[in-house]
């Protein structure tokens, strides 16, 4: 399952228009997630199943 999560992450970043959470591009082949980004982009999808 984490070569998929990776392979959705790589076709995000190199998308047009880019999608999902912030990054930092170290070099062509590696980029890394700040913390503070994954936690905002979570936070931009959280649903809350209604109790009702």
């Amino acid at each position: 399952m984490a070569s998929r999560s990776l392979a959705t992450l790589r076709r995000w970043r190199r998308g047009q228009p880019l999608e999902g959470p912030g990054f930092i591009q170290i070099s062509e082949r590696v980029a890394k997630y700040p913390e503070h980004d994954l936690e905002v982009y979570l936070a931009a999808r959280h649903i809350v199943p209604s109790t009702e």
